[in-house]
């Protein structure tokens, strides 16, 4: 795996956070506090608090002010080919088992320190915390605790679901009949869900997922427009070009042109000296706090549970005297009611 695809920061809140929405980014506070909006919902963090924003995520900052975090980024599709993150929609520090957020912490403050040091060996050490991090990030549990009983949370998975199919898929042909027999729905249901939740089309998602990926290659790859063009989905080099003008006013080679690429480094060089050391001693607390077990993630479902045990009478067991109906559709029939009628007279 290539390393160099993905970039560890240190960013001050003080400035507007700049991150590449089609990334995966994971970022831990190392100071301060942070008051952010996430998909419409507000989260408050703090010290070694972590989170992600991934694609189709959208945040909003309220508050970030002494706030110091690190950043890591990496490119979603190709994450994509290691693990698969499909089901992690949200990786919060209070809402994954304690051990597992310490796990991945520990490994995080290791890539970071080893990313951050310069001698023969240093290439090895990020390589494989790099590993031991990603391998953290594996072992989160997916979201079963989905009650799909409710209204609520079984739309938000069916929009996931339709998110990340439409981005997995994206740069090959896919129709509303796939993604129809991927979330279980008839076309038309699809078609009116997606016009409701999303305010949009399946056509246009599509295209606007390709057109963002092409944004992507177009600044950080030197293909050529027609190898793009097929990478990200589109029939031919001509009808990429017409729609890319469409959104952007521009072609992709005008584009390509009058952008330039914003290389992020594996440390903000324009960061004071005193905030560096700040940002290091820390971490150097953090480290501490995980050796000494001393660093709780208040995992929401980590409750103990203290039993009150009391003495009853048992119930008569009156479910022994319950008859199997059968299914609901058969209720009314007649071959029903003469079992019932057979029964009352036994």
């Amino acid at each position: 795996m290539n390393r160099q695809k993905y970039t560890i920061s240190l960013h001050d809140f003080t400035y507007p956070l700049m991150i590449n929405s089609l990334n995966f980014n994971f970022i831990m506070i190392i100071s301060g506090k942070l008051d952010i909006k996430i998909n419409d919902t507000e989260y408050h963090f703090s010290h070694y608090d972590f989170f992600n924003i991934s694609p189709d995520m959208t945040y909003q900052i309220f508050n970030g002010r002494e706030c110091l975090a690190y950043i890591f980024s990496y490119d979603w599709d190709d994450l994509m080919n290691y693990l698969d993150l499909s089901e992690l929609t949200y990786i919060f520090s209070n809402q994954i088992p304690n051990s597992i957020a310490i796990d991945l912490a520990t490994n995080f403050v290791n890539l970071i320190e080893s990313s951050n040091q310069s001698n023969m060996y240093s290439g090895l050490l990020v390589h494989s915390y790099f590993l031991k991090f990603l391998y953290s990030l594996s072992t989160i549990p997916d979201r079963s605790k989905i009650d799909l009983n409710n209204e609520a949370d079984r739309s938000t998975e069916r929009k996931n679901a339709i998110r990340r199919f439409i981005r997995t898929k994206s740069n090959t042909p896919i129709q509303l009949i796939d993604l129809a027999n991927e979330v279980y729905l008839t076309p038309q249901y699809l078609a009116n869900f997606i016009k409701k939740e999303f305010n949009n089309t399946f056509l246009k998602m599509v295209l606007e997922v390709r057109l963002e990926k092409a944004k992507k290659q177009l600044l950080e790859t030197k293909e050529s427009i027609t190898k793009i063009a097929l990478n990200t989905g589109f029939p031919n080099s001509q009808s990429f070009n017409v729609a890319f003008k469409n959104q952007n006013k521009v072609t992709p080679s005008e584009y390509r042109n009058t952008h330039k690429i914003v290389k992020e480094s594996v440390l903000n060089t324009d960061m004071s000296e005193q905030t560096i050391q700040k940002a290091n001693t820390e971490l150097i607390g953090l480290r501490k706090k995980i050796i000494s077990k001393s660093i709780n993630y208040n995992y929401i479902y980590d409750i103990d549970i203290h039993a009150s045990v009391q003495n009853f009478e048992s119930n008569d067991k009156t479910w022994l005297e319950v008859i199997n109906l059968g299914f609901a559709e058969s209720i009314l029939s007649s071959t029903f009611q003469d079992h019932i009628i057979q029964v009352q007279n036994e």
